[in-house]
């Protein structure tokens, strides 16, 4: 669940970069590369600071492929994305999954979506 909750932030982040890029006039390379460096980009300064070795993308291609995708979707329609729609629905649930997960683990409770179902 949080591996998928992972690469939904990632293509949300993708889409926003690409869809700056294509708003600017980019062409296609530019938009898909724009998309990928705003979305993994933050991670790979955090695993710098912290000394992690290899990379997160470099051990999992999926976050190149989810920001492949988001960038050449963007590009392609990107009248889907000119109100961030998508932007807003994977950032609407990261935060409500997110905020609620961390408000139980501070409760020492377990949360409902770690919990074994019965």
């Amino acid at each position: 669940m949080l591996y998928f909750l992972d690469l939904l932030g990632t293509m949300a982040f993708a889409v926003s970069g690409a869809y700056h890029a294509r708003s600017t006039g980019l062409n296609i390379f530019a938009t898909v590369l724009l998309g990928t460096v705003t979305a993994v980009g933050g991670g790979t300064v955090r695993d710098l600071i912290i000394g992690r070795t290899p990379l997160f993308y470099l051990i999992d291609s999926n976050y190149f492929l989810v920001c492949i995708f988001a960038g050449v979707c963007t590009y392609l329609i990107p009248s889907f994305f000119k109100k961030n729609y998508l932007t807003c629905i994977f950032t609407g649930v990261i935060t409500g999954v997110g905020g609620g997960v961390i408000k139980k683990c501070h409760d020492g409770k377990h949360p409902l979506r770690i919990q074994k179902q019965k």
